[in-house]
């Protein structure tokens, strides 16, 4: 395949920086690609459209509301897909981005890059896996967590409904555990980091896979960071699973408060030196492409990206 016959669908998951959201797009946007972006139902989806008015971006108009750890990631997750899969332009590779993401490469490079390797990005590894800041335990399928009571509208009930769900997901703790994991199906749990890219039969394959196994969907819902589990598990349960590297997101977990550090003059100084390379014992070895996370507040460290390494 040539470079300019690549077409390639970005879904974009957001909830703030619009100005950020726009310079991402705008640095993505050439011939052969589109994006499909969900914003947090909690947020003004106007902040949004009325600075980002390209031909080829979509919001999606039915919205999750989004809370950290819950499943209502996966279900965003899917709508993007659903939606950038039935589009007739036919994509070749959907890419999940988050809207604090930056390029380290120009639009040339990504398609030459994908259109070489003909893999499927995904971070993945067996789970547990158990690291320094990192803690994907076999708990997060044994223990029930629940994600929301009930929507919350009004500020004022937000700190009541926290607290009682904070209550209800200790307490479930402390009481239940799940002893069938997957339903006894004989599938191996896998995790990884959020963010992937996958081919179009691999994207196929996982709407099969979830039409034939509704099971599977229902055993996720009540799981904590069901993000990093549930299309890990998926592709690595797959014959795909032998066509795949390390996910394209370069992002720093060194930070002691499990939250990813913003990227600084120190991280783009190492890529000068050493280039888009990262190693990892778990997950394996390979490039990136992009960067996770960077702010509004950071345009001269995206001007530098822009000069030194675009």
């Amino acid at each position: 395949m040539k470079r300019q016959q690549l077409k390639i669908a970005y879904l974009i998951l957001a909830h703030d920086q619009p100005r950020h959201l726009s310079r991402l797009i705008n640095a993505l946007n050439c011939e052969g690609v589109a994006f499909f972006v969900h914003i947090d139902k909690k947020s003004n989806l106007d902040r949004f459209t009325s600075r980002i008015n390209l031909a080829n971006v979509l919001f999606v108009q039915e919205r999750e509301r989004i809370n950290w750890g819950g499943f209502s990631i996966v279900k965003a997750t899917l709508r993007l897909m659903r939606t950038a899969y039935a589009d007739p332009r036919g994509f070749d590779y959907f890419m999940l981005l988050s809207g604090a993401d930056y390029p380290v490469k120009t639009n040339r490079n990504i398609k030459e890059f994908l259109i070489s390797g003909q893999k499927n990005y995904i971070s993945l590894a067996p789970m547990p896996v158990v690291r320094e800041n990192e803690h994907k335990t076999m708990e997060r399928l044994r223990k029930v967590h629940i994600e929301s009571l009930f929507p919350v509208k009004f500020k004022p009930l937000v700190v009541l409904h926290n607290m009682l769900l904070y209550s209800l997901n200790i307490a479930l703790t402390l009481i239940h555990t799940r002893k069938e994991l997957l339903g006894q199906k004989e599938i191996t749990p896998y995790a990884g980091h959020q963010w992937w890219a996958l081919k179009r039969d691999t994207v196929h394959y996982i709407f099969s896979f979830l039409a034939e196994n509704m099971y599977f969907v229902k055993f996720f819902k009540f799981c904590k960071h069901s993000d990093e589990m549930f299309f890990h598990t998926i592709v690595g349960n797959s014959h795909f699973k032998e066509n795949t590297e390390p996910c394209l997101t370069y992002t720093d977990w060194r930070e002691q408060d499990h939250h990813p550090a913003t990227i600084t003059s120190d991280h783009i100084n190492t890529i000068c030196l050493q280039g888009n390379f990262h190693r990892d014992e778990v997950y394996g070895d390979g490039q990136f492409l992009f960067l996770r996370k960077l702010t509004e507040e950071d345009d001269p460290l995206m001007d530098r990206i822009d000069n030194e390494l675009r």
